[in-house]
């Protein structure tokens, strides 16, 4: 709401949040937090939208799966192939997939897009 208010007075804006796919698909045990948030921030991502909409500001969410970061580097081998045999694409993403969805969201070329939740996730929640 905050991002929204400051946007109102130029009549357009673009507010991408990104989260995981924790709250689209099932979760794995221990990750109830996490899928909670989640399905959350893609709610909120509608409810935004619907704020929005009159004083011309979009929201959308990227929704990513299984990323080659820092973090899943950390895990063990088999943990990561396991992530890449459940995802159809059957590889991890690379940060810079996601990151082009996001700045595709935030430019003019989805001008008519709002509310959206944009899966990059290799086809994992499909």
């Amino acid at each position: 709401r905050v991002a929204q208010r400051a946007m109102t007075p130029y009549g357009s804006g673009a507010i991408v949040l990104v989260t995981s796919s924790t709250g689209s698909v099932p979760a794995l045990p221990g990750s109830e937090a996490a899928a909670a948030t989640s399905a959350g921030t893609q709610g909120l991502t509608r409810a935004l939208a619907r704020a929005g909409g009159p004083p011309g500001i979009r929201a959308n969410a990227v929704v990513t799966g299984y990323l080659d970061t820092p973090w899943s580097q950390g895990w063990t081998d088999d943990e990561r192939d396991a992530a890449a045999r459940a995802t159809p694409l059957g590889r991890a993403g690379r940060p810079d997939e996601a990151a082009s969805a996001v700045v595709w969201l935030a430019s003019n070329a989805s001008a008519f897009v709002t509310g959206a939740v944009l899966m990059v996730d290799g086809g994992l929640a499909a």
